[in-house]
């Protein structure tokens, strides 16, 4: 066996003699001679494919999206090899200038040089490193996710270093957790507001009726009957308040004291919420009439809530002997309800404004906040409400919900 070193490499070639070798119309040629050309032909082919890997390499290495530096630890210092056409746009460091440098000396901030040490320890022992990691750029500290490649050449530690910029990411983040703990700052204002509504503000209200109660009980006859309308302006007036209290209390507890979603049959819910308008619905001589409506997944409480909003709106704005009905269709994953009644209908003007809390119509005695409430209830459930209506051919009130898997 004979040794040899050709372009780096060391070779073994036999030798030994096996007889002769004839080649049609070619003179005769020891096989170990026939080896030795088969082996060196061989060589030949691999610094052809060696060659053309590297070419590849560097094809990719300049084109890759993210910045990327080939690095030498000398000294346990990682000296730049080269850097990519993104490593240039992204840090603005001029490859000249930074060719031949100290890596770190160059992009790493004062505070973070132990971390970048101990990567350069784990590439010297072909580790790989990855991590989120502040780097200085011509223009300033940006953020990177940064991952190291280690690898060895001629007994020599080199490695790569790809850095992503997730600056922008970072950002983002950053504001939606600042805008999470405003919403939980609100939150918990909505919180505190429901329990002064609930306790410190209902309790005035109380006394105004209760005293109004016993003025009348202990004045008896003495009344003329212009007090006896002024007190029972002061009565309606508390009672109105109150009204508007508990409104608020329950626009303010549609994202604070929220059930989980269920699967819910909405037909069984309008069974429970015409049960409990039922003086209403009769006092209005109103008839209502609901299909067998598909299952949702929904918060109960609240799709009872909605239903019965829509409900008390429909008589409260028509003439007695109201026609109502409920309806659903399913399509492109969502189910739509339609609640239509054969009322005054609603201006076109007016179609925007209507879902806003305290707006109402100038002729209606409510609160202004039972649509707002619908509208709350709604947006929660990922759905959509609006109004089909003409000035005089009836009101329908259209809810959308996305069908949520149960």
């Amino acid at each position: 066996m004979v040794l040899v070193r050709y372009s780096n490499y060391l070779w073994s070639i036999d030798s030994a003699p096996l007889g002769p070798y004839r080649r049609p119309h070619s003179p005769t040629l020891p096989l170990q001679s026939r080896r030795a050309t088969w082996q060196l032909r061989v060589v030949g082919d691999s610094r052809m494919s060696l060659s053309a890997a590297e070419s590849r390499f560097k094809h990719i290495f300049d084109l890759i999206g993210d910045s990327a530096v080939e690095f030498k630890l000398v000294n346990n210092e990682p000296i730049v090899q080269k850097v990519n056409p993104a490593f240039v746009r992204t840090f603005g460091y001029d490859r000249a200038d930074i060719v031949g440098e100290s890596l770190n000396e160059y992009i790493v901030p004062e505070a973070m040089k132990d971390e970048a040490t101990t990567f350069d320890q784990r590439t010297k022992s072909g580790e790989c490193n990855s991590a989120e990691v502040t780097r200085l750029t011509a223009s300033g500290p940006r953020d990177f996710l940064y991952r190291g490649v280690p690898y060895e050449r001629q007994g020599d530690a080199y490695g790569f270093a790809i850095y992503t910029d997730i600056t922008e990411r970072n950002q983002r983040q950053a504001e939606l957790e600042a805008y999470k703990q405003e919403l939980e700052a609100s939150n918990e204002k909505l919180e505190r507001f429901a329990y002064i509504a609930s306790h410190d503000l209902q309790e005035p209200l109380r006394m105004i009726s209760s005293y109004i109660d016993l003025l009348e009980a202990d004045l008896g006859d003495e009344l003329t009957e212009e007090q006896r309308e002024n007190m029972a302006f002061v009565a309606d007036g508390a009672t109105r308040m109150r009204e508007m209290i508990d409104g608020l209390l329950t626009y303010s507890r549609v994202q604070t004291e929220a059930d989980p979603f269920t699967v819910v049959q909405p037909t069984e819910i309008l069974d429970e919420v015409t049960q409990d308008l039922q003086l209403t619905i009769e006092a209005a001589a109103a008839t209502i009439a609901v299909d067998d409506l598909p299952a949702v997944t929904a918060d109960r409480q609240q799709l009872g809530q909605l239903f019965q909003n829509l409900l008390t709106n429909a008589i409260e704005h028509s003439a007695d002997g109201v026609e109502i009905t409920v309806t659903a269709t399913q399509r492109d994953g969502l189910t739509e309800f339609r609640v239509s009644d054969d009322g005054p209908g609603i201006p076109p003007h007016m179609k925007d404004d209507i879902f806003t809390i305290f707006d109402k119509g100038k002729d209606s005695d409510g609160t202004g906040i039972g649509l707002a409430v619908c509208r709350e209830i709604v947006d929660r459930h990922g759905g959509d409400i609006y109004i089909e209506s003409t000035s005089d051919d009836g009101t329908t009130f259209c809810v959308t919900l996305p069908d949520i898997p149960g």
